[in-house]
């Protein structure tokens, strides 16, 4: 009895395995095919929106730039405008700030806050003559420059504004904090005359230590 039962199941098995399947039976089937279909797309579609959202706000990085201000230092009385230096008075220096591998935008109010912590000491002011932001923010803006066109930026700041050295502060975005790299760079020959990194682990600190730069300029 029991080999007969198998016998049968087998044999219903394959009836409905063979079994022809009836137009009404299809047509029945495509609307809920359909149906899932459309389901199954909405959710793909989310999902690549969602991602595409996290990668523009969370995880993309903003292109390097440079950190101009229209910030002006006062002037010292007795020094040539600019142009090309004349023997016997001040060097020049230039002050650049570049941010590079930025995730989150940085605010003008912050990028002043940064050469407010740049502006010369008195000592230093005895030393060298230091060009304004609003100066080096014109002549970058004029030629429409970008921070890797170093060789091109000393040429501006060394034949049009007469400058004979430029500290650059590179800002380099981690995922916490910054790594910050300081450069005094011949502006005639591009010679890196002293070099220096930190790690800065925030906003406020990156702030707070600009000041310490100042220290590369010979």
């Amino acid at each position: 009895m029991e080999y007969k039962s198998l016998i049968a199941k087998e044999t219903w098995r394959t009836a409905v395995r063979d079994a022809p399947i009836s137009q009404s039976t299809i047509q029945a089937a495509v609307p809920r095919l359909r149906c899932r279909t459309k389901e199954i797309t909405a959710a793909v579609t989310a999902a690549v929106s969602f991602i595409l959202v996290m990668a523009s706000y969370g995880f993309a990085e903003l292109e390097p730039m440079f950190a101009l201000s229209s910030m002006t230092w006062s002037k010292q009385p007795g020094l040539v405008e600019k142009g090309t230096p004349v023997v016997g008075v001040k060097p020049r220096v230039a002050f650049i700030v570049v941010f590079r591998g930025i995730h989150t935008p940085i605010t003008q109010e912050q990028i002043d806050a940064m050469y407010e912590g740049l502006r010369p000491t008195p000592d230093l002011r005895e030393r060298v003559e230091v060009l304004d932001p609003q100066d080096i923010k014109s002549a970058i803006m004029g030629k429409g420059l970008r921070p890797e066109q170093r060789s091109a930026l000393l040429q501006l700041i060394s034949a049009d504004l007469g400058a004979a050295g430029v500290l650059f502060v590179d800002v380099c975005g981690r995922e916490t904090g910054f790594d910050v790299v300081g450069e005094f760079v011949d502006a005639l020959t591009g010679t890196v005359v002293h070099k220096e990194t930190v790690e800065v682990p925030g906003q406020a600190q990156l702030v707070a230590g600009m000041h310490g730069w100042l220290s590369l300029i010979p």
